[in-house]
């Protein structure tokens, strides 16, 4: 297997996966929806935050960790679900889960799952983990990838309701990549009444 170089810097981070990615892959991974006005602005107001040195200040003895899910994580970090990781590495998001339980923090999982399944991954290892959900399909279909989630050992639900209908990444039409979508339609009539009807039942721990 191919050793990843150790980096000091995330840029050269992102240099390197440039690199060894192909273009449609890099296109999803690193590409913004339309002309990517919103993510050079997501930039821009990130870049605006600084920290603010406190002098005297006894940091002798400090930690970074913090708890969730009844779990020690090394930092109150943790990283974002992302779909179509079968793009990016070999065994999709077993290999996120692998990284995260080796650094020691909790990954929230896209259920765009492409190499596996929702219980594949949950049997990659113990580690706590949870599933982000986009709502798609009727009810019956929610309420049954919610159980599998739950029944395979995923310890919290993260529901995602950005994605009313598939946006335009004009990034992915250059590179002609064409996403893996759901196989069942996206369910625009979502709203605040709907919603109790969407979770009912979960038996965990819910974020959004």
């Amino acid at each position: 297997m191919r050793q990843t170089p150790e980096f000091v810097t995330t840029t050269e981070l992102m240099a390197w996966a440039r690199q060894h990615m192909s273009e449609k892959g890099w296109a999803r991974l690193d590409g913004g929806a339309e002309t990517e006005t919103t993510t050079a602005r997501n930039r821009q107001a990130f870049d605006t935050l600084a920290f603010q040195p406190r002098v005297l200040n006894n940091v002798a003895h400090i930690s970074t960790t913090a708890e969730f899910l009844g779990q020690t994580l090394r930092i109150p970090v943790m990283p974002a679900p992302v779909g179509s990781t079968h793009l990016y590495v070999e065994d999709g998001h077993a290999s996120v889960v692998r990284a995260c339980e080796a650094f020691g923090t909790v990954p929230i999982l896209s259920s765009n799952i492409v190499v596996n399944t929702i219980e594949g991954i949950g049997a990659v290892s113990s580690w706590p983990k949870m599933l982000q959900l986009g709502i798609s399909g009727d009810l019956a279909w929610t309420h049954d990838a919610i159980a599998r989630a739950r029944d395979a050992g995923y310890r919290a639900l993260c529901i995602a309701f950005d994605t009313p209908r598939f946006g335009r990444m004009e990034r992915e039409m250059m590179a002609a990549h064409e996403p893996i979508r759901p196989t069942h339609p996206l369910r625009m009539g979502m709203d605040w009444e709907t919603l109790p009807k969407v979770i009912a039942g979960a038996g965990m721990p819910l974020t959004a």
